[in-house]
């Protein structure tokens, strides 16, 4: 496998239709990818990765819904070593 952490999380999109936040998000360009993690923070900014609540820990498509919050949605890519983005992607919603 992959020593390297993977690339950030690129193309991430908010959709709120009827109470649901729908998210879409790029593949990952990385051959040792294995699922997303998304966490949420109520806070419009200044939202971090480490004070954020876990959302989706394993997600392994493009896309979620989640309930539609005001706040901030942050998500990381993870491979198959456990290794996380350097950066998390962020969206706020209001």
């Amino acid at each position: 496998g992959q020593t390297n952490d993977p690339d950030d999380v690129t193309g991430f999109t908010l959709n709120v239709i009827d109470g649901a936040a729908h998210l879409s998000w790029d593949p990952s360009p990385n051959p040792d990818w294995n699922h997303f993690r998304i966490k949420f923070k109520d806070a419009l900014t200044g939202a971090t990765w480490e004070s954020s609540a876990d959302k989706a820990k394993r997600v392994t498509t493009t896309g979620k819904v989640l309930s539609a919050q005001i706040g901030t949605y942050l998500i990381k890519a993870v491979d198959d070593g456990g290794r996380e983005s350097k950066n998390a992607t962020v969206i706020v919603s209001k």
